[in-house]
Formats: C-alpha cells, sequence, structure tokens
C-alpha cells in the first residue's frame, strides 16, 4: 500500500473535507507547494488558489482555497481556510464580475486598501480557474 496522509480541510462556515490522500498541491505566497506524507513538521501560511489533492484510490480532486494555514504533523495535514468551493459550487459570471471589481480597485489612484483588493483578485482568478477546467 502506498504511504498516505491525512487531509482535513476546515471553514468558518463549517464546510470540512476529509481525506486519506498521497498528495497535495497549494499555493503559498512563494509559489506552489506540494506536501507528500512523510513531510516535515510544518506550518504554512496559503493564499487564494486551486488546490489538488490525489485521494488514497487514486483520484484527483481540485477545489477552490481561500487563505489558510495548514499544520503538517505526522502525516496529519491540518488545512484551515475562510472558505473552499468545489468546481460545482462556483458561479462563474459572479467570480467574472467579483474580478472586474478587483481590478478596478487596484487601477483606482489613492485606494487604501490595495492588499484587500489584490487577495479578492486572487480569489477571483482561482475561481474562474478551477471552473474553467472541469
Amino acid at each position: 500500500m502506498e504511504k498516505q496522509s491525512k487531509l482535513t480541510i476546515v471553514t468558518n462556515d463549517n464546510k470540512k473535507v476529509e481525506e486519506a490522500v498521497v498528495s497535495v498541491v497549494t499555493e503559498s505566497d512563494e509559489g506552489k507547494i506540494e506536501i507528500l506524507p512523510n513531510h516535515t513538521k510544518s506550518i504554512i501560511s496559503t493564499i487564494p488558489t486551486v488546490t489538488t489533492f490525489i485521494s488514497s484510490d487514486g483520484k484527483e480532486k481540485n477545489l477552490f482555497t481561500s487563505s489558510g494555514i495548514i499544520y503538517i504533523d505526522n502525516n496529519s495535514i491540518k488545512f484551515c481556510c475562510d472558505s473552499i468551493n468545489w468546481p460545482e459550487e462556483i458561479d462563474l459570471d459572479r467570480a467574472k464580475l467579483a474580478e472586474e471589481r478587483a481590478k478596478k480597485r487596484l487601477s483606482e489612484k489613492g485606494n487604501t486598501d490595495t492588499e484587500r483588493a489584490k487577495n479578492a483578485l486572487l480569489r477571483a482568478k482561482a475561481r474562474i480557474e478551477i471552473k474553467k477546467n472541469i
């Protein structure tokens, strides 16, 4: 049997994912990261992205994950994030409108909350990407 880890994803709105996995790929502000079984103990901050995992039965699954924290220890991956969406839960038109709003806010002179706008743009782009890939 291939070595595996237990992935648990929890959100503020009580969504939960629990899977035995052989690989998780997500993104931090330093770039894409892959978490494999026997990964060293770590705490990782994530950005809004498409997170991909390979379940123990070999199926690849993709979901949108917002900003969050991953705690890895002893083949346990605990991912706490603000929200998650499976591709079928995403409204593509709504995501495109959110992308337009974020781009507009970023282009405005004197915008005092550029970090919020940047995060909104990342969320919108990730949701669009995952929806287009189903």
